[in-house]
């Protein structure tokens, strides 16, 4: 007589991933023709990200 289990086991990791795997730079808003923006891959996770020029800081606008 053989018993078999019913259970499965599901992996999940809590943190995205860190590594930059692609980017790409370019004008990707309609409404802000005159602002570069940049794309980038994070391993399934696309961000895209522009550079606020009241503080001269990178703002993400959706990821």
């Amino acid at each position: 007589m053989s018993i078999t289990s019913n259970m499965s086991m599901y992996s999940l990791t809590l943190q995205p991933a860190g590594a930059i795997t692609h980017a790409i730079v370019g004008n990707f808003v309609a409404s802000r023709p005159k602002e570069q923006q940049v794309v980038l891959a994070q391993g399934e996770r696309l961000s895209l990200l522009t550079i606020d020029k009241d503080t001269d800081q990178v703002r993400t606008i959706l990821t």
